[in-house]
């Protein structure tokens, strides 16, 4: 799921080209020998790129050509640069198409660098787009094949993201360091990185810094959108209604607009709550808040997307330059719903208008759950009480409703089983509708969670009817109220009933003692 395109280095005045300390002209070349500097590249290196290093400009360290840092002595804040033999001419060419100016060579103020490309470069100091067109321009292939002469061997290769690339025992001065991808088929082979330069040895002391940019190293950061990434828990199963965590990640690139956009379309089976509560974004690990980011929907203003491979929900980054070079996280849940049963459900995100694009799909043989329990009754139906019809009504706060077309009736067979299958996951409320032919009606009522194939909830009705032990669910009947359970709320609701009787037999004797007094008063 990885991919690349082209990459830029964090701070073009790593490459000491753009650096304000470099001095403005040219001098013969004192190079440093062979072996005694290195350049490494951390970041966003990607796994089975290979990244390759050209040999273009040198440092002049003879006296006057330099100068060191008064407060740091450890430091230059100057230093002469030159193109090397070899790279003059495309040097040039790269020149003209980046400042768009094919007559540069005449300008007084190019003459004034020796005529020098790296050293108009590095004094004139091009501005990022520019210098990105110039570095691009000499990455070219038509470029790069003759200058075998000028390539560290051997080139480095990475098998894992995010690895350290080191060039070492390398001659100091400047080098064009390119990638090229070889594991995704289809990507840009030969991409530019940046020009770098190496520390600077001078009286036999390294200068590994030039003003406040430290030399020889550099941080890799993608300059054009890469494959963003998508993924989520692999599971045994997928029942109907389960919410299922996704993370989408993916990097900023170095040149962005005004925003930076993950797009993403569920397919047909999956629905996603969008709202920022369902949604959250961060970047290295760190929140963004609800200002950080942007939430639009298509259809608009929806709070909850239906996949139909169509629909989908974009999460827009502000100010993305902020983040350059920085991994954003986007985690949220989806939905498996009644649509998902026996398809290949995919969730797909995207840098729109980029085409890169990762597509995270499974297999949805779906599961369902099926609540099933006995009615039971008293003397020849105590252990099965056939024909009682009872409904279930779904909650409102379940995930996934029932289908609109699911039958909410179900009667107990002559083994008392009584049936609701194809449940998603959720919350139901059972109901005997009408009682068995000689029982009381009870209106009895109980709740059944269910998550995943199993039972996680279960509220019973205050009469002590409907039971849950060891795994199954009972659910009695009477025929007289003193037949009904004695212990917890049945217990309590059955005296409250006597109580009333009582009462109610008591208050008779009363009338009636009144009324047998007042006749004898006659």
């Amino acid at each position: 799921m990885k991919g690349m395109f082209k990459r830029a280095l964090a701070g073009v005045a790593a490459a000491a080209l753009a650096a304000t300390g470099l001095m403005l002209g040219t001098g013969a070349a004192n190079a440093a020998p062979t072996g005694s500097a290195a350049i490494t590249l951390t970041g966003a290196t990607a796994a089975g790129t290979t990244y390759t290093a050209y040999k273009i400009g040198s440092y002049n360290t003879s006296e006057g050509a330099y100068t060191v840092n008064v407060d740091d002595p450890t430091k230059l804040d100057s230093i002469v640069v030159s193109t090397d033999d070899g790279w003059d001419e495309d040097a040039l060419a790269a020149l003209k198409t980046a400042t768009r100016n094919q007559n540069i060579e005449n300008d007084q103020e190019f003459k004034g660098y020796g005529s020098d490309p790296l050293a108009y470069v590095a004094g004139k100091q091009l501005n990022a787009t520019q210098m990105e067109a110039f570095v691009a321009e000499l990455s070219k292939g038509t470029v790069l094949a003759d200058k075998t002469d000028s390539m560290v061997s051997p080139v480095e290769q990475i098998t894992q993201d995010g690895a350290p690339v080191v060039f070492d025992n390398i001659a100091e001065g400047l080098y064009l360091v390119v990638s090229n991808l070889t594991n995704d088929a289809g990507q840009s082979a030969g991409e530019p990185i940046a020009i770098i330069g190496t520390t600077v040895t001078i009286n036999e002391k390294t200068y590994k810094s030039l003003g406040d940019t430290e030399l020889g190293k550099a941080v890799v950061k993608p300059s054009t959108p890469q494959k963003p990434d998508k993924s989520h828990p692999v599971m045994e199963n997928y029942y109907v209604g389960q919410s299922i965590p996704f993370t989408v990640t993916g990097t900023i690139p170095q040149y962005v607009d005004d925003t930076f956009s993950f797009k993403d379309t569920p397919s047909t089976g999956l629905t996603v709550e969008t709202t920022k509560e369902n949604i959250t974004v961060s970047v290295e690990g760190v929140n963004f808040t609800a200002d950080d980011w942007t939430l639009t929907t298509d259809p608009a203003d929806q709070t909850e997307i239906v996949g139909n491979n169509s629909n989908s929900f974009t999460v827009s980054i502000n100010d993305p330059s902020h983040y350059a070079g920085k991994k954003v996280t986007i985690k949220y849940n989806g939905v498996v719903n009644n649509d998902a049963n026996g398809k290949v459900v995919s969730n797909k995100v995207e840098f729109p208008g980029t085409g890169q694009f990762d597509n995270d799909e499974f297999e949805t043989e779906t599961e369902t759950n099926t609540i099933e329990f006995t009615k039971k009754g008293v003397d020849e139906d105590i252990d099965a009480l056939k024909g009682v019809t009872f409904t279930i009504t779904a909650s409102e706060d379940n995930l996934v409703p029932l289908p609109e077309d699911y039958n909410s009736e179900a009667t107990s067979d002559k083994d008392g089983k009584v049936t609701f299958a194809n449940l998603p996951n959720g919350t139901y409320t059972i109901t005997e509708k009408t009682p068995a032919d000689g029982y009381m009606n009870t209106n009895t009522s109980f709740t059944v969670t269910v998550e995943n194939g199993k039972i996680t909830d279960f509220k019973r009705d205050s009469l002590d009817l409907a039971t849950y032990e060891d795994g199954a669910i009972t659910v009695k009947n009477v025929k007289l109220i003193t037949q009904l359970p004695l212990t917890g709320a049945a217990g309590t609701a059955l005296f409250t009933v006597l109580g009333l009787l009582i009462a109610g037999a008591g208050a008779l004797v009363y009338m009636k003692s009144r009324n047998v007094k007042h006749a004898l008063r006659g």
